[in-house]
């Protein structure tokens, strides 16, 4: 059953002698969301679809397994008329069914579920004389509260203009993330209540990156902000294959645990399509896509010297770039060192020459004389002679050059 006050809307197109058909309620309230479904295996040889008065941007069609979906949100006039399954282009006989729009009841309460970037539509229709109304909205924890006013007759709202959607009806429209979800009720100046929607949101992501490669793995995650209360709710991870889309994981959630985590590993280009399907009491109420992004090992190689690419107007912080500036300072540090050493070497050589040098001269400071003698004979009559300042003077050499003497003192 879908949870729109009990409400279920639902084509069920049996292929086998005889098509069958049958509805529980073809009358849908104002602003809510209707679920139809065909029963009709999708393969190379025909198509099914389903045929409605006009297709609007509030209608999504889906194929799971051997079901093909048709979610309506926020049902209003312009989504008047008959629906029908067809199979490669002829309809399925008693697959017809006529939706007409329901007049809201006071209290009456309707469930939506949106996934986050989605456009949540609050359609409300006040008694012709009412010229103002607000949405109070409650967070699902009632921690937090606010209201969005509504001002008719120049059709504006708190947060904008109002929505003209599909030509049929104003409302408040804006997108939704998943702290959105919580409680809306359509209030009167009197602090009466018209209807009221029950928001719960659904959220996909995928760890650590959506970008994958291939043979690669990634963990995703489908989470709900909330379960209401005696709401049976399913959560399904569903690949995209060649026809339609198959189940490969299914888990029942409750208020304690909300969400659905599945591990994807040897990632190809046929593994990167997901959908979440949500399902309450049993029927398709909420789909939210997640898209892989497949990346292949030349555009990684790419991406890397990209990435060691230096500029100057900024630092990259990237693990090739951090890679190659440690090696370069390596290098800077042991050209420094090797400098300094050489330095060091050198000094260490200048400082043992000088010190070498210095002995020498402190040796040669304690000679006291030096005496070279020698004597030529010329004629008998006459001599060279040289000595020091220390020998004594006039002293007569008359013998031939004997010996060269250099005395120390001691």
């Amino acid at each position: 059953m879908w949870p729109i006050n009990e409400l279920s809307i639902c084509i069920l197109v049996l292929f086998i002698m005889k098509f069958t058909s049958y509805s529980l309620q073809n009358d849908v309230p104002l602003g809510s969301d209707v679920t139809l479904n065909c029963s009709c295996p999708k393969d190379a040889e025909s198509s099914c679809s389903v045929s409605y008065p006009m297709k609007n941007s509030n209608t999504k069609e889906f194929h799971y397994e051997d079901l093909l979906y048709v979610l309506i949100s926020s049902f209003c006039k312009k989504n008047y008329g008959k629906y029908r399954c067809t199979k490669s282009g002829i309809a399925i006989a008693d697959s017809t069914m006529t939706l007409a729009l329901k007049e809201w009841k006071t209290n009456d309460e309707i469930t939506m579920y949106r996934a986050s970037g989605d456009d949540l539509i609050l359609l409300c229709k006040p008694p012709s004389e009412v010229t103002h109304i607000g949405w109070q909205w409650t967070s699902y924890d009632t921690v937090t509260k606010d209201i969005i006013h509504v001002y008719v007759h120049n059709k504006s709202t708190s947060i904008g203009q109002f929505h003209n959607h599909l030509n049929c009806s104003y409302g408040v429209k804006f997108p939704v993330s998943l702290n959105d979800s919580g409680q809306y009720k359509c209030i009167l100046p009197n602090n009466s209540s018209i209807n009221t929607i029950n928001l719960v949101t659904v959220e996909v992501n995928a760890y650590p990156s959506p970008e994958v490669f291939r043979n690669g793995s990634v963990s995703i995650t489908c989470r709900v902000s909330h379960v209401i209360s005696n709401k049976h709710v399913l959560l399904v991870w569903a690949k995209e294959n060649r026809y339609t889309s198959v189940a490969v994981k299914k888990e029942n959630i409750t208020s304690k645990s909300k969400q659905i985590t599945l591990n994807v590993t040897d990632i190809d280009k046929d593994s990167v399509n997901w959908t979440c399907l949500v399902f309450s009491e049993y029927q398709l109420v909420a789909l939210a896509p997640l898209t892989l992004k497949y990346k292949t090992v030349t555009e990684n190689h790419s991406k890397s010297k990209k990435l060691l690419t230096t500029t100057t107007q900024g630092v990259d912080i990237s693990d090739e770039n951090r890679v190659l500036h440690k090696s370069r300072t390596t290098h800077i540090y042991f050209s420094i060192l090797a400098v300094f050493i050489i330095f060091l070497g050198s000094l260490y050589v200048l400082r043992r020459r000088g010190g070498k040098a210095a002995g020498k001269t402190s040796k040669s400071e304690e000679i006291q004389y030096l005496s070279v003698s020698f004597s030529m004979q010329s004629n008998g009559n006459e001599r060279n002679q040289e000595t020091s300042n220390d020998s004594p003077a006039g002293r007569p050499e008359e013998q031939e050059v004997l010996y060269t003497q250099i005395k120390r003192s001691s």
